[in-house]
């Protein structure tokens, strides 16, 4: 079952990016991994300004702000989980197919 989730989140982060192509996936990886390096750098900027002397009402609006960063860097992580899975399986599908072309080439030879 947990395997059938796994699957669905899969399906439907290619759906909703629009993903046909092991390039598409390729080039949604690296944008993803962008946005986490530009959200983690903001997230160490605010974290910073907080730990200043400021009103307390700046605070913890500081912190809020960095709570809704850390969702947002924990979401992105979890689709670039799903995408290295994708790819990983993505690799193994090409390899077998492969062996099996080979297999098949090597019987046609025998005959």
């Amino acid at each position: 079952l947990l395997r059938c989730d796994t699957y669905g989140k899969e399906a439907s982060l290619l759906s909703r990016n629009h993903i046909s192509t092991i390039d598409e996936l390729i080039k949604l990886k690296n944008d993803k991994t962008n946005e986490i390096d530009n959200l983690m750098a903001r997230r160490t900027e605010l974290r910073k300004m907080a730990k200043r002397s400021i009103p307390e009402e700046q605070k913890e609006a500081l912190k809020n702000k960095v709570t809704d960063l850390t969702d947002q860097i924990k979401r992105i992580r979890s689709d670039l989980k799903l995408i290295d899975d994708i790819a990983d399986r993505s690799g193994i599908l090409e390899e077998k197919v492969r062996e099996v072309d080979r297999e098949r080439n090597g019987k046609e030879l025998i005959r």
